[in-house]
């Protein structure tokens, strides 16, 4: 089992859950999808997953270990994240943005080297937008920011990747 979660629940500042008592499991190589209207929760649910909100009740465990117990960059190693969009602000190259993926799994104070880059490009290429691995990330078509935003996660190279309305503008 790479994903489980255990009774889960969360709310905004101690009010009405969003969502409540939530449990689940996917082996590897599983897809699920989840479905329902606006507001409902299922960003925040993600969140939770991702360990980016706590959640006010349950567990999340990857791998049989409770994500709260794991650091940040143990969680970015096995989760990849794309949210529904992005506000980046900085000029990054695609290829940058995409190779900021990579992070994880380099060493503190360290540069990327030749196996990220071929990673990053191969992503780039995977979601094909490689006539736009040069141009600013800023400066790019809203769907063609969200498909940077998925290489990125996939030159992340994460266990489970958490896609959060990912055809959004596509």
């Amino acid at each position: 089992m790479i994903l489980r979660v255990d009774n889960a629940s969360y709310s905004y500042g101690g009010k009405e859950n969003v969502f409540e008592d939530i449990s689940f499991f996917l082996k590897k190589g599983e897809t699920l999808c989840i479905l329902g209207p606006n507001g409902i929760g299922k960003s925040t649910l993600l969140k939770c997953l991702g360990n980016v909100l706590k959640l006010s009740e349950g567990s999340v465990f990857i791998e049989g270990k409770d994500i709260s117990s794991m650091s940040r960059t143990e969680i970015a190693q096995k989760i990849g994240y794309v949210p529904q969009s992005d506000q980046s602000v900085f000029p990054f190259s695609v290829l940058d943005f995409v190779m900021l993926g990579r992070a994880p799994h380099l060493p503190f104070f360290s540069s990327p080297g030749e196996k990220d880059l071929t990673i990053a490009e191969n992503a780039i290429n995977k979601v094909g937008i490689s006539h736009l691995r040069d141009r600013p990330v800023t400066e790019v078509s809203g769907g063609e920011r969200q498909l940077a935003l998925i290489a990125r996660a996939l030159a992340q190279e994460p266990e489970i990747l958490l896609l959060d309305e990912p055809t959004y503008r596509l």
